[in-house]
């Protein structure tokens, strides 16, 4: 079973490539045919298998062999890890998807954010609702009441963003982009006020 949420996970993998590289230019991630991006050309699905063709095309376009980005099956490997570590923490259930949805989302945020140092609000704004929403139906995945996740996230956001807010007012410096406040806002929800509070302090503090 674990062997088969792995490459469902692997699979969700190549999707979230798609999200990483298209989400900052505002690009269609559902519709619009994948494509090397060197020589323009689509590329057939065979060249498109996850992990494999990567492997088999030696980390390079099937056309023009430009090389290809370590991140494809990296982000493809890591999700397969996310999906199997949902699994195991709550079998097939609301609980999974949710926890995927969460685990998933940061890594795409991770990505973006190291490539074109953006955090991009379509993920974070609607995450944050859904981790505060569904922690109050049913306590979210990482088992915080709805209040603990409402807490987290205003205690997460805050701190950055009235850090931000001095700086720019009375020193006229921007000591921070808002993308900081809005990644602790999205954590909040999942790790709770103890332990978002100190994860603000010590990005306030590495931030200046």
């Amino acid at each position: 079973m674990q062997a088969n949420i792995f490459l469902f996970g692997i699979i969700f993998g190549s999707f979230l490539n798609v999200c990483i590289y298209r989400l900052p230019q505002d690009q269609d991630v559902l519709l619009k045919a994948s494509s090397c991006l060197q020589c323009k050309k689509k590329i057939k699905w065979y060249q498109n298998i996850p992990v494999a063709s990567y492997l088999f095309l030696r980390g390079r376009c099937g056309y023009c062999k430009h090389k290809l980005d370590i991140q494809y099956p990296l982000v493809e490997i890591l999700t397969g890890i996310i999906f199997v570590y949902a699994f195991n923490e709550h079998s097939l259930s609301l609980k999974f998807a949710l926890l995927v949805l969460f685990l998933s989302s940061l890594l795409v945020i991770f990505f973006t954010d190291l490539k074109y140092y953006l955090i991009l609000d379509v993920i974070t704004f609607p995450l944050t609702f859904i981790a505060i929403i569904s922690s109050i139906l049913l306590k979210n995945p990482f088992q915080l009441t709805g209040l603990e996740s409402l807490m987290g996230a205003a205690v997460g956001f805050l701190p950055l963003f009235l850090l931000r807010w001095f700086y720019l007012t009375f020193k006229k410096i921007e000591a921070m982009g808002l993308g900081d406040a809005k990644l602790m806002m999205l954590l909040g929800p999942g790790l709770g006020i103890k332990s978002i509070l100190l994860s603000s302090w010590f990005q306030a503090y590495l931030a200046l």
